[in-house]
């Protein structure tokens, strides 16, 4: 039995042995991405080394960083749920706090304690990016865990480009040929455009001339805007490829505002199959990429346990599913 608190290492400990400067260090903790990945692996593998010879009592604790609009988006929730029931069949405690990108982080007291074995971080990569950091000069050692997004280290997310390979392979099959696509999150954007792009020259296909990508804005009328200036950059367009599902329901609404039909006018793929899109009998029709949203929770949480027992890092990518509902067709049917 351990009887005394053993100390964690700190980051001048790891610079020592590494033979680098302290901020080296803290910068390859937080995932910097100006560092060359050797040296981010280097630093990484020496804290992890370090933390194994001379490691704190496990406090049975994880902590969970998420965005605010967790509690109200079915996304979030699902994958929450995941986290949730792992870290439960483990015995583990979770403790919560809101990572927000715009604002200073604030780490709970029993987190600047180093009273957790792990985190577990649900956010833009920027501000896992800051999370790092901010854990690394409070608590030395404590293994971070990204979800969803890929980060410096240890990270579970879903096949993105796989994803969008496969949706755009499937309207391609059904006849489309000049397709609207819709950026929402920019770290997942850059996946779905090499998904897109990639099916498109399988076919034989000019990316730049059958796919209109437009980003959409922050404005209360940017959905609008993007749609409209998709539209007279790719006149005759027959499908969208939207971001997520949200932003699906929402262009099938705007959609049917302009006196536009699912799918006789436009074909509609969303991502992650967390929203429905309601027909008449309140069945989904939204055809889209399942994204297993509560296995990624448990995965990740999984991780965060087996690098506080001293496990590698690694990012772990899982599968994501094709699911066809009544949102596409051929073009005019």
């Amino acid at each position: 039995m351990v009887s005394a608190m053993a100390a964690a290492p700190t980051m001048k400990d790891i610079a020592q042995q590494l033979g680098v400067h302290k901020s080296t260090v803290q910068r390859a903790l937080a995932g910097d991405r100006r560092l060359e990945a050797a040296t981010i692996a280097r630093v990484q593998a020496a804290a992890l080394s370090l933390r194994r010879s001379g490691r704190r009592p496990a406090t049975r604790q994880v902590a969970l960083f998420f965005p605010p609009r967790v509690f109200t988006s079915a996304y979030f929730m699902r994958l929450l749920s995941g986290v949730m029931d792992e870290l439960s069949d483990h015995g583990q405690d979770l403790v919560t706090s809101f990572l927000v990108r715009e604002q200073e982080l604030r780490l709970p007291a029993c987190v600047r304690r180093g009273e957790i074995d792990a985190a577990l971080a649900l956010g833009h990569p920027d501000s896992v990016a800051g999370l790092a950091a901010a854990l690394a000069a409070v608590a030395d050692g404590v293994p971070l865990v990204s979800l969803v997004n890929p980060a410096a280290g240890a990270a579970v997310v879903a096949d993105v480009a796989a994803g969008a390979a496969l949706a755009m392979e499937r309207l391609l099959a059904l006849g489309h040929r000049r397709l609207l696509a819709f950026e929402g999150l920019a770290h997942r954007d850059q996946a779905r455009l090499t998904g897109w792009r990639r099916a498109l020259a399988a076919h034989g296909l000019d990316p730049d001339r059958h796919l209109r990508v437009e980003r959409v804005g922050a404005e209360p009328d940017g959905l609008a805007a993007a749609f409209a200036r998709a539209c007279t950059a790719l006149p005759g367009a027959t499908a969208i490829l939207a971001p997520n599902d949200p932003t699906a329901v929402a262009l099938a609404r705007l959609l049917t505002a302009r006196g536009l039909a699912v799918p006789g006018d436009f074909s509609l793929v969303g991502f992650d199959d967390s929203d429905p899109l309601p027909d008449a009998l309140g069945a989904n029709r939204l055809t889209s990429l399942a994204v297993p949203l509560e296995r990624l929770g448990r995965e990740g949480a999984r991780l965060a346990l087996d690098l506080a027992a001293g496990g590698a890092p690694r990012t772990v990518v899982l599968p994501v599913e094709w699911r066809e509902r009544a949102s596409i067709a051929a073009p005019g049917a």
